[in-house]
């Protein structure tokens, strides 16, 4: 965007060798002190001390239950209206950014991961390979 600018520039100036190159856009940024920055969400939107607090009790949570009723779990978003995660600012400055669009699409996935969920991942995988390789043949 700032080299499509600089050349709508150079030609209203009437300036016809004009080159936006990357090495002049290079040049540009060190110049002008430009630098690319992530926008991230809201700033401190989490407390360190409270997650340390929270990694500091998550033994005492859990000492009553069994592991196979323990899951890891975590989302994946797929954000398709969202907006692009970097800007162009001056070195130095704080970048704050917004939350992002809230039009997404969530997934949630989990896994246990005991000796006994193993074998049962094994036991499936053999299965499917079984099940797909009799359709193969067939």
């Amino acid at each position: 965007m700032i080299k499509e600018k600089a050349q709508e520039c150079a030609s209203k100036l009437h300036i016809d060798n004009f080159s936006g190159s990357n090495g002049w856009l290079e040049g540009f940024k060190k110049r002008n002190d430009i630098g690319i920055k992530n926008v991230c969400g809201e700033s401190s939107s989490v407390d360190n001390k409270e997650c340390n607090k929270w990694i500091k009790n998550v033994p005492a949570l859990l000492h009553d239950y069994s592991p196979d009723d323990i899951f890891n779990a975590d989302e994946a978003c797929l954000f398709y209206k969202c907006l692009p995660d970097k800007t162009i600012t001056f070195k130095g400055q704080p970048c704050h950014g917004e939350e992002l669009n809230d039009d997404d699409i969530v997934a949630m996935y989990s896994s246990l991961d005991t000796e006994e969920e193993e074998r049962r991942r094994r036991r499936r995988s053999r299965r499917l390979l079984r099940d797909s390789s009799e359709n193969f043949k067939s």
